[in-house]
């Protein structure tokens, strides 16, 4: 049992070290992008004309690329989010017992 507690704290320890290193990736891809997001919304209230949006496509499609290098590092999160959330719940819990089961049970 105590073999098995260290292992899970081990694997815990891990997912938490991948959770520091990727919300900081997070924060890397996410700042940039917001600051153009700001800044194409800036841009185009002040001309929404076919000339401005026209002016505004080189940011646009930066902004776009940036926002699915943001979703890439939001999903890996998640993923390890998710690992964690697996580790942590009670067996009983995963095996599908919906809360109102689990209180019929008390």
């Amino acid at each position: 049992m105590r073999k098995l507690a260290e292992q899970r704290k081990a694997e815990l320890s891990k997912s938490f070290q991948n959770i520091s290193r990727i919300s900081v990736m997070v924060k890397d891809d996410l700042n940039p992008w917001i600051s153009d997001v700001w800044d194409l919304h800036k841009f185009l209230n002040n001309d929404l004309t076919p000339g401005g949006i026209a002016a505004a496509s080189d940011m646009i499609q930066r902004t776009t690329n940036q926002g699915g290098a943001v979703k890439k590092s939001l999903n890996l999160l998640i993923e390890e989010l998710n690992v964690v959330e697996t580790a942590i719940t009670p067996a009983r819990a995963r095996s599908g017992a919906s809360s109102s089961e689990f209180s019929e049970t008390l």
